[in-house]
């Protein structure tokens, strides 16, 4: 499952700010870091990739810096990991 989100309505000094926070935080919670730099676009934005494997998520963070095409935000995506349930009678009473 994959879910998508973003903060904008915010400027370049909080995009690093942000993307600061992210990095000092995601190292205390059980996540780590396997990206840390920029993307590979023409704006070289700065991007996160992070894999939690006892939750079993990944996390892509990029930080969107005000450009000529747009407003600076921070766009993120977080990704499970895919189940496959026994039969779908298992499935009953899950949500």
């Amino acid at each position: 499952m994959s879910h998508p989100w973003s903060v904008y309505e915010i400027t370049d000094e909080q995009v690093e700010a942000g993307l600061t926070n992210l990095r000092k935080a995601l190292n205390g919670n059980g996540w780590k870091i396997t990206k840390d730099g920029k993307a590979n676009s023409q704006a070289q934005d700065p991007e996160i990739y992070a894999e939690n494997d006892a939750e079993q998520f990944a996390l892509h963070v990029t930080g969107n810096k005000k450009s000529a095409t747009g407003n600076a935000m921070i766009l993120f995506k977080v990704v499970s990991k895919c189940f496959k349930a026994e039969s779908a009678k298992s499935l009953d009473g899950e949500y």
